[in-house]
Protein backbone atom coordinates (compact mmCIF):
# COMPACT_ATOMS: atom_id res chain seq x y z
CA UNK A 1 0.00 0.00 0.00
CA UNK A 2 1.50 3.32 -1.03
CA UNK A 3 1.62 6.25 1.31
CA UNK A 4 -1.11 8.83 0.94
CA UNK A 5 0.18 11.53 -1.41
CA UNK A 6 0.63 14.93 0.17
CA UNK A 7 2.87 17.87 -0.42
CA UNK A 8 2.64 20.08 2.66
CA UNK A 9 2.53 17.58 5.52
CA UNK A 10 3.34 19.18 8.87
CA UNK A 11 6.51 17.41 9.97
CA UNK A 12 5.98 17.91 13.68
CA UNK A 13 2.70 17.47 15.59
CA UNK A 14 2.24 17.75 19.34
CA UNK A 15 -0.63 15.44 20.27
CA UNK A 16 -2.27 15.97 23.67
CA UNK A 17 -5.05 13.72 24.98
CA UNK A 18 -7.08 13.26 28.14
CA UNK A 19 -5.84 9.65 28.34
CA UNK A 20 -3.67 7.14 26.56
CA UNK A 21 -5.51 4.75 24.21
CA UNK A 22 -4.73 2.09 21.60
CA UNK A 23 -6.60 4.11 18.94
CA UNK A 24 -4.19 6.98 19.49
CA UNK A 25 -1.28 4.54 19.27
CA UNK A 26 -2.59 3.46 15.87
CA UNK A 27 -2.92 7.06 14.72
CA UNK A 28 0.62 7.88 15.81
CA UNK A 29 2.01 4.86 14.00
CA UNK A 30 0.24 5.66 10.74
CA UNK A 31 1.23 9.34 10.84
CA UNK A 32 4.85 8.36 11.41
CA UNK A 33 4.67 6.11 8.33
CA UNK A 34 3.67 9.25 6.43
CA UNK A 35 6.69 11.25 7.61
CA UNK A 36 4.95 13.11 10.44
CA UNK A 37 6.90 13.37 13.69
CA UNK A 38 4.71 12.92 16.77
CA UNK A 39 5.16 13.87 20.40
CA UNK A 40 2.33 12.58 22.59
CA UNK A 41 1.43 13.95 26.03
CA UNK A 42 -1.51 12.49 27.97
CA UNK A 43 -3.09 13.30 31.31
CA UNK A 44 -3.84 9.75 32.48
CA UNK A 45 -3.95 6.10 31.47
CA UNK A 46 -6.93 3.79 31.10
CA UNK A 47 -7.85 2.31 34.46
CA UNK A 48 -5.72 4.77 36.47
CA UNK A 49 -7.87 7.23 38.45
CA UNK A 50 -5.00 9.06 40.17
CA UNK A 51 -6.09 12.68 40.49
CA UNK A 52 -2.61 13.80 41.49
CA UNK A 53 -1.04 12.21 38.40
CA UNK A 54 -3.68 13.75 36.15
CA UNK A 55 -3.14 17.27 37.51
CA UNK A 56 0.65 16.86 37.43
CA UNK A 57 0.54 15.80 33.76
CA UNK A 58 -1.80 18.66 32.99
CA UNK A 59 0.60 21.20 34.54
CA UNK A 60 3.56 19.57 32.78
CA UNK A 61 1.76 19.79 29.41
CA UNK A 62 1.03 23.47 29.98
CA UNK A 63 4.69 24.19 30.70
CA UNK A 64 5.88 21.99 27.85
CA UNK A 65 3.85 24.03 25.35
CA UNK A 66 5.15 27.31 26.77
CA UNK A 67 8.80 26.31 26.40
CA UNK A 68 8.73 23.89 23.43
CA UNK A 69 6.04 25.29 21.12
CA UNK A 70 8.53 26.34 18.43
CA UNK A 71 9.38 22.68 17.79
CA UNK A 72 5.88 21.96 16.41
CA UNK A 73 3.77 22.96 13.45
CA UNK A 74 0.51 22.00 15.12
CA UNK A 75 -0.98 20.95 18.44
CA UNK A 76 -3.76 18.35 18.15
CA UNK A 77 -6.11 17.66 21.09
CA UNK A 78 -8.03 14.42 21.59
CA UNK A 79 -10.96 13.84 23.92
CA UNK A 80 -10.69 17.43 25.04
CA UNK A 81 -12.48 18.06 28.32
CA UNK A 82 -12.57 21.37 30.16
CA UNK A 83 -9.16 20.51 31.60
CA UNK A 84 -7.51 20.49 28.19
CA UNK A 85 -9.07 23.89 27.52
CA UNK A 86 -6.90 25.13 30.38
CA UNK A 87 -3.83 23.48 28.84
CA UNK A 88 -4.69 25.15 25.54
CA UNK A 89 -4.25 28.59 27.09
CA UNK A 90 -0.51 28.05 26.66
CA UNK A 91 -0.92 27.17 22.96
CA UNK A 92 -3.01 30.29 22.38
CA UNK A 93 -0.41 32.45 24.08
CA UNK A 94 2.29 30.96 21.84
CA UNK A 95 0.07 31.42 18.75
CA UNK A 96 0.30 27.76 17.75
CA UNK A 97 -1.90 26.19 15.11
CA UNK A 98 -4.55 24.34 17.16
CA UNK A 99 -6.91 21.53 16.16
CA UNK A 100 -9.07 19.11 18.13
CA UNK A 101 -10.78 15.77 17.57
CA UNK A 102 -14.07 15.04 19.36
CA UNK A 103 -14.47 11.39 20.34
CA UNK A 104 -18.10 11.81 21.39
CA UNK A 105 -18.82 11.24 25.05
CA UNK A 106 -16.66 14.13 26.26
CA UNK A 107 -19.24 16.37 24.57
CA UNK A 108 -22.49 14.40 24.77
CA UNK A 109 -22.09 13.59 28.49
CA UNK A 110 -20.97 17.10 29.47
CA UNK A 111 -23.31 19.29 31.50
CA UNK A 112 -25.11 22.06 29.64
CA UNK A 113 -22.70 24.60 31.11
CA UNK A 114 -19.61 22.62 30.11
CA UNK A 115 -21.04 21.92 26.66
CA UNK A 116 -21.46 25.64 26.02
CA UNK A 117 -17.91 26.15 27.24
CA UNK A 118 -16.66 23.52 24.80
CA UNK A 119 -18.61 25.00 21.89
CA UNK A 120 -17.16 28.42 22.61
CA UNK A 121 -13.67 26.93 22.69
CA UNK A 122 -14.19 24.95 19.46
CA UNK A 123 -14.87 28.21 17.63
CA UNK A 124 -11.38 29.49 18.53
CA UNK A 125 -9.63 26.50 16.91
CA UNK A 126 -8.15 26.39 13.43
CA UNK A 127 -10.14 23.20 12.79
CA UNK A 128 -12.20 20.54 14.52
CA UNK A 129 -12.80 16.92 13.58
CA UNK A 130 -15.32 14.28 14.66
CA UNK A 131 -15.01 10.50 14.54
CA UNK A 132 -18.59 10.07 13.30
CA UNK A 133 -19.88 12.51 10.67
CA UNK A 134 -23.43 12.18 12.04
CA UNK A 135 -22.19 14.21 14.99
CA UNK A 136 -21.62 17.26 12.80
CA UNK A 137 -25.29 18.24 13.08
CA UNK A 138 -24.76 18.70 16.85
CA UNK A 139 -22.42 21.57 16.00
CA UNK A 140 -24.77 23.38 13.62
CA UNK A 141 -25.21 27.08 14.23
CA UNK A 142 -21.62 27.54 15.32
CA UNK A 143 -18.81 28.90 13.17
CA UNK A 144 -16.60 25.82 13.34
CA UNK A 145 -14.47 24.29 10.59
CA UNK A 146 -15.45 20.61 10.97
CA UNK A 147 -13.94 17.51 9.36
CA UNK A 148 -14.64 13.77 9.70
CA UNK A 149 -11.59 11.73 10.78
CA UNK A 150 -12.61 8.24 11.90
CA UNK A 151 -9.90 6.08 13.36
CA UNK A 152 -8.57 3.20 11.36
CA UNK A 153 -8.39 -0.06 13.26
CA UNK A 154 -4.94 -1.65 13.62
CA UNK A 155 -6.59 -4.60 15.34
CA UNK A 156 -7.88 -5.80 11.95
CA UNK A 157 -4.37 -7.06 11.17
CA UNK A 158 -4.13 -9.02 14.41
CA UNK A 159 -7.58 -10.50 13.87
CA UNK A 160 -6.56 -11.74 10.43
CA UNK A 161 -3.30 -13.15 11.79
CA UNK A 162 -5.13 -15.11 14.49
CA UNK A 163 -8.14 -16.43 12.56
CA UNK A 164 -6.84 -19.99 12.68
CA UNK A 165 -6.00 -19.96 16.39
CA UNK A 166 -8.17 -21.25 19.22
CA UNK A 167 -9.05 -19.47 22.44
CA UNK A 168 -9.59 -20.38 26.07
CA UNK A 169 -13.17 -19.10 25.82
CA UNK A 170 -15.81 -21.77 26.22
CA UNK A 171 -16.54 -23.50 22.92
CA UNK A 172 -19.56 -25.62 23.90
CA UNK A 173 -21.77 -22.56 24.30
CA UNK A 174 -22.68 -19.49 22.26
CA UNK A 175 -20.41 -16.67 23.44
CA UNK A 176 -22.32 -13.42 24.00
CA UNK A 177 -20.19 -10.38 24.86
CA UNK A 178 -22.04 -7.75 26.87
CA UNK A 179 -20.81 -4.26 26.05
CA UNK A 180 -17.25 -3.19 25.38
CA UNK A 181 -16.05 -1.76 28.72
CA UNK A 182 -16.96 -1.39 32.38
CA UNK A 183 -18.77 1.95 32.15
CA UNK A 184 -22.41 2.15 33.24
CA UNK A 185 -23.04 3.72 29.83
CA UNK A 186 -22.98 0.11 28.57
CA UNK A 187 -26.22 -0.60 30.50
CA UNK A 188 -25.01 -3.90 31.97
CA UNK A 189 -27.55 -3.91 34.80
CA UNK A 190 -30.46 -3.07 32.52
CA UNK A 191 -29.38 -5.84 30.16
CA UNK A 192 -29.16 -8.33 33.04
CA UNK A 193 -32.73 -7.46 34.05
CA UNK A 194 -33.85 -8.46 30.56
CA UNK A 195 -31.82 -11.67 30.58
CA UNK A 196 -33.76 -12.71 33.68
CA UNK A 197 -36.85 -13.09 31.46
CA UNK A 198 -35.15 -15.83 29.40
CA UNK A 199 -35.85 -19.40 30.56
CA UNK A 200 -33.08 -21.30 32.36
CA UNK A 201 -33.01 -23.90 29.58
CA UNK A 202 -32.39 -21.25 26.95
CA UNK A 203 -29.89 -19.36 29.11
CA UNK A 204 -27.86 -22.53 29.53
CA UNK A 205 -26.97 -22.35 25.82
CA UNK A 206 -25.00 -19.15 26.32
CA UNK A 207 -21.81 -17.99 27.95
CA UNK A 208 -21.90 -14.25 28.73
CA UNK A 209 -18.64 -12.28 28.77
CA UNK A 210 -18.35 -8.86 30.42
CA UNK A 211 -15.29 -6.84 29.28
CA UNK A 212 -14.51 -4.46 32.13
CA UNK A 213 -10.80 -3.71 31.80
CA UNK A 214 -11.50 0.03 31.84
CA UNK A 215 -14.39 2.29 32.73
CA UNK A 216 -16.57 2.05 35.81
CA UNK A 217 -15.22 1.21 39.26
CA UNK A 218 -14.89 -1.79 41.57
CA UNK A 219 -18.27 -1.21 43.21
CA UNK A 220 -20.03 -1.18 39.84
CA UNK A 221 -18.12 -4.25 38.62
CA UNK A 222 -19.03 -6.16 41.77
CA UNK A 223 -22.67 -5.21 41.34
CA UNK A 224 -22.64 -6.60 37.78
CA UNK A 225 -21.15 -9.88 38.99
CA UNK A 226 -23.66 -10.09 41.83
CA UNK A 227 -26.64 -9.56 39.52
CA UNK A 228 -25.26 -12.04 36.96
CA UNK A 229 -24.90 -14.64 39.72
CA UNK A 230 -28.44 -14.00 40.98
CA UNK A 231 -30.02 -14.83 37.62
CA UNK A 232 -27.79 -17.91 37.35
CA UNK A 233 -26.17 -17.29 33.97
CA UNK A 234 -22.88 -18.74 32.78
CA UNK A 235 -20.56 -15.77 32.72
CA UNK A 236 -17.01 -14.52 33.01
CA UNK A 237 -15.44 -11.08 33.30
CA UNK A 238 -12.36 -9.49 31.77
CA UNK A 239 -10.84 -7.05 34.25
CA UNK A 240 -7.32 -6.57 32.92
CA UNK A 241 -6.11 -4.90 29.75
CA UNK A 242 -5.69 -7.52 27.01
CA UNK A 243 -2.72 -7.54 24.70
CA UNK A 244 -3.31 -7.36 20.95
CA UNK A 245 -3.38 -11.13 20.41
CA UNK A 246 -5.70 -11.73 23.37
CA UNK A 247 -8.02 -9.00 22.17
CA UNK A 248 -8.12 -10.40 18.65
CA UNK A 249 -9.02 -13.85 20.04
CA UNK A 250 -11.84 -12.30 22.06
CA UNK A 251 -13.22 -10.72 18.89
CA UNK A 252 -12.86 -13.96 16.91
CA UNK A 253 -14.63 -16.01 19.59
CA UNK A 254 -17.52 -13.57 20.00
CA UNK A 255 -20.64 -15.10 18.46
CA UNK A 256 -22.91 -12.21 19.47
CA UNK A 257 -22.06 -8.72 20.75
CA UNK A 258 -24.65 -6.74 22.70
CA UNK A 259 -23.84 -3.15 21.71
CA UNK A 260 -26.63 -1.40 23.59
CA UNK A 261 -25.00 1.53 25.32
CA UNK A 262 -26.82 4.79 25.98
CA UNK A 263 -24.60 6.93 23.74
CA UNK A 264 -21.81 6.23 21.29
CA UNK A 265 -20.17 7.75 18.23
CA UNK A 266 -18.74 4.71 16.47
CA UNK A 267 -17.34 2.02 18.75
CA UNK A 268 -14.03 0.61 17.53
CA UNK A 269 -14.66 -2.57 19.53
CA UNK A 270 -17.94 -3.06 17.67
CA UNK A 271 -16.28 -2.53 14.28
CA UNK A 272 -13.56 -5.03 15.19
CA UNK A 273 -16.19 -7.56 16.25
CA UNK A 274 -18.02 -7.15 12.94
CA UNK A 275 -14.74 -7.65 11.06
CA UNK A 276 -14.04 -10.78 13.11
CA UNK A 277 -17.45 -12.33 12.37
CA UNK A 278 -19.72 -11.52 15.32
CA UNK A 279 -23.46 -10.93 14.98
CA UNK A 280 -24.18 -7.52 16.52
CA UNK A 281 -27.35 -6.66 18.42
CA UNK A 282 -27.42 -2.89 18.71
CA UNK A 283 -29.92 -0.16 19.50
CA UNK A 284 -31.76 1.89 16.93
CA UNK A 285 -31.15 4.94 19.15
CA UNK A 286 -27.41 4.91 18.42
CA UNK A 287 -26.17 7.15 15.54
CA UNK A 288 -24.97 4.43 13.20
CA UNK A 289 -26.35 5.81 9.94
CA UNK A 290 -22.82 5.56 8.54
CA UNK A 291 -23.07 1.78 8.91
CA UNK A 292 -26.73 1.47 7.91
CA UNK A 293 -25.93 2.36 4.30
CA UNK A 294 -23.33 -0.43 4.08
CA UNK A 295 -25.89 -3.26 4.17
CA UNK A 296 -24.21 -5.01 7.07
CA UNK A 297 -25.58 -8.26 8.42
CA UNK A 298 -26.56 -7.22 11.95
CA UNK A 299 -29.63 -6.74 14.14
CA UNK A 300 -31.29 -3.79 15.85
CA UNK A 301 -33.81 -3.37 18.63
CA UNK A 302 -35.82 -0.28 19.52
CA UNK A 303 -35.75 -0.87 23.30
CA UNK A 304 -34.12 -3.22 25.78
CA UNK A 305 -37.49 -4.88 26.34
CA UNK A 306 -37.05 -6.55 22.95
CA UNK A 307 -33.75 -8.17 23.93
CA UNK A 308 -35.00 -11.53 25.33
CA UNK A 309 -36.97 -12.30 22.16
CA UNK A 310 -34.14 -11.08 19.91
CA UNK A 311 -31.58 -13.32 21.61
CA UNK A 312 -33.95 -16.28 21.31
CA UNK A 313 -34.38 -15.78 17.57
CA UNK A 314 -30.90 -14.68 16.57
CA UNK A 315 -28.33 -16.94 14.91
CA UNK A 316 -24.60 -16.85 14.45
CA UNK A 317 -23.65 -15.42 11.09
CA UNK A 318 -23.07 -17.81 8.23
CA UNK A 319 -19.60 -17.97 6.71
CA UNK A 320 -20.88 -16.01 3.71
CA UNK A 321 -22.38 -13.28 5.94
CA UNK A 322 -19.13 -13.05 7.91
CA UNK A 323 -17.18 -12.69 4.68
CA UNK A 324 -19.44 -9.91 3.40
CA UNK A 325 -19.16 -7.98 6.69
CA UNK A 326 -15.39 -8.43 6.73
CA UNK A 327 -15.01 -6.95 3.24
CA UNK A 328 -17.17 -3.93 4.13
CA UNK A 329 -15.20 -3.25 7.31
CA UNK A 330 -11.83 -3.70 5.64
CA UNK A 331 -12.71 -1.38 2.78
CA UNK A 332 -14.02 1.44 4.95
CA UNK A 333 -12.28 1.29 8.32
CA UNK A 334 -8.71 0.12 7.77
CA UNK A 335 -5.91 2.57 8.46
CA UNK A 336 -4.85 2.40 4.83
CA UNK A 337 -8.17 4.06 3.99
CA UNK A 338 -8.62 6.33 7.02
CA UNK A 339 -5.18 7.92 7.18
CA UNK A 340 -5.98 10.08 4.13
CA UNK A 341 -8.62 12.01 6.09
CA UNK A 342 -6.23 12.58 8.99
CA UNK A 343 -3.52 13.94 6.73
CA UNK A 344 -6.03 16.26 5.10
CA UNK A 345 -7.25 17.45 8.50
CA UNK A 346 -3.74 18.15 9.80
CA UNK A 347 -2.36 19.58 6.56
CA UNK A 348 -5.03 21.53 4.72
CA UNK A 349 -7.18 23.09 7.45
Amino acid sequence: MQKAKHTTTPKRVLLISDFDHFLIDGLKSELQKNDVQIKHLFMGTMGNKSRFKFLFNMFFSFLYILFQSKKYDCVSYHYATKYLILVDIAARLKRMRRVCTIWGSEFTKASSKNREQLLSWYSTLNALSVTNKNFISSLSGHKINVHETSFGLSQFRHIDNNRQKTSTLKTDKINIVVGTNGSSNQQHLEILKQLAFISDDDLSKYHFIFPMSYGGNNAYRNLIKSEATNININFSTIERVLNEDELSLLRLNTDILLQLQVTDQLSGAMLESIFAGAHIITGSWLPYETLDVLNLKWSKIDSLNELPEKIGNIHSLTNEEKKENKVVMGDGFSWEYRIKNWLCFLVET
